[in-house]
């Protein structure tokens, strides 16, 4: 039976066939968003958590960790920490 390779290994043995916008999600790791969570809150680290690990690869949650990221610089970290801390 042939190994079962994770989504990473598939993506970095597949990288010139990703579209060059997707490409930039690759360069992230799980750890510096839960990192960048804890220096937020506990309620941003338990919903970049799941994120991260809700789906199959961690890989999948990326984009969901870069939006909430996004948020923060815009609205600052209160704003984004207290709506999903009453949630």
């Amino acid at each position: 039976m042939p190994e079962k390779l994770t989504l990473r290994e598939i993506l970095s043995a597949s990288r010139m066939h990703i579209p060059l916008n997707h490409q930039k999600y690759l360069s992230y790791n799980p750890d510096e968003f839960v990192a960048w969570a804890e220096s937020i809150g506990l309620s941003i680290l338990k919903t970049v958590n799941h994120f991260l690990y809700s789906e199959k690869e961690p890989e999948q949650g990326y984009k969901y960790c870069i939006g909430l990221m996004k948020a923060a610089e815009k609205y600052g970290n209160y704003r984004i920490e207290k709506p999903v801390k009453d949630f």
